[in-house]
């Protein structure tokens, strides 16, 4: 009778050790987490314009970013907390900042500067606060002139390579204004509408023309690297429009382009969800429609 008592006791002992060890790696366990939170929290915090980007070799039209140029309130753009961006009062005293510069002054291209650092950080590290933040700047048309208006071509071609991430964040912030921005202003530069491609002074054959395409004309694509766009649409068909002499042309010709919809399509089936297809849908569907062959 003593053997089992002791026996009892023993297992209860080492019971309520375990679980008092138990506790005590939860409790540790919860603690590490609660400290890696506020650890990323207070780097999120700190993070600034220049945080994580690779500057050195970066350029636009053979200029590079110039740093320690430009200063807002004592601290150089670059080192603008993009916590503080985020916030709508300082974002807006930072915008009018921007907005306001004299033709011809030392710091005219203040905007550009700043739409090229954050355009860089979506560039490389696909930076969804930067993209908001290019987003909310291309809205001020006085802003957008110094600023994405300056880098389109760059940014058609950073859309092309990367319109899923482009659709993603555009969905996620109930927001077209780049793309609406790209679409109307920028893409008419590299696509031709349904009415341009059949329009008859031009004369084309377009009768045996699908419909339900976008032609992006491919001799356009010279002016723009596009490599990991041309690596895709490698096992794409590339479309082709017979044209006959012209006063311009005075011989055939034969136009290629790629028909951008289809892949497009392809892409945004396997890598986008339901929230986004049909924000896709509904909001920027309707922006493309003149660009829809019929």
């Amino acid at each position: 009778m003593k053997n089992i008592i002791f026996t009892m006791t023993i297992i209860s002992l080492l019971s309520c050790n375990e679980k008092q060890n138990t506790n005590k790696v939860k409790n540790n366990l919860e603690k590490i987490k609660i400290e890696k939170t506020e650890n990323m929290t207070n780097n999120e915090n700190n993070l600034t314009l220049l945080s994580g980007l690779k500057v050195g070799n970066v350029s636009f039209s053979n200029e590079k970013l110039e740093l320690k140029t430009y200063k807002y309130q004592d601290i150089f753009i670059e080192d603008i907390k993009i916590s503080d961006l985020l916030e709508t009062q300082y974002r807006k005293s930072f915008f009018d900042f921007l907005a306001n510069t004299l033709p011809d002054s030392k710091d005219e291209f203040k905007c550009t500067f700043f739409t090229k650092l954050i355009f860089t950080r979506i560039t490389q590290l696909r930076d969804t606060n930067a993209f908001f933040l290019l987003s909310e700047l291309s809205k001020n048309e006085s802003l957008s002139y110094n600023g994405i208006a300056l880098i389109d071509d760059y940014v058609f071609e950073d859309l092309l390579n990367f319109y899923v991430f482009y659709i993603e964040q555009s969905s996620k912030y109930n927001d077209i204004t780049i793309l609406e921005y790209i679409l109307l202003n920028i893409a008419p530069q590299y696509i031709k509408t349904d009415s341009e491609i059949r329009d008859s002074a031009r004369m084309c054959y377009c009768d045996d023309l699908k419909s339900g395409l976008i032609l992006l004309e491919r001799n356009k694509l010279e002016t723009v690297k596009l490599k990991k766009f041309k690596e895709r649409f490698k096992n794409e068909q590339i479309i082709e429009i017979d044209c006959s002499p012209t006063f311009a042309t005075r011989e055939n010709t034969t136009e290629e382009y790629y028909d951008i919809k289809s892949l497009i399509d392809k892409e945004m089936e396997n890598k986008l969800g339901i929230k986004e297809k049909i924000f896709y849908k509904v909001r920027i569907t309707p922006i493309l429609k003149d660009y829809i062959t019929k």
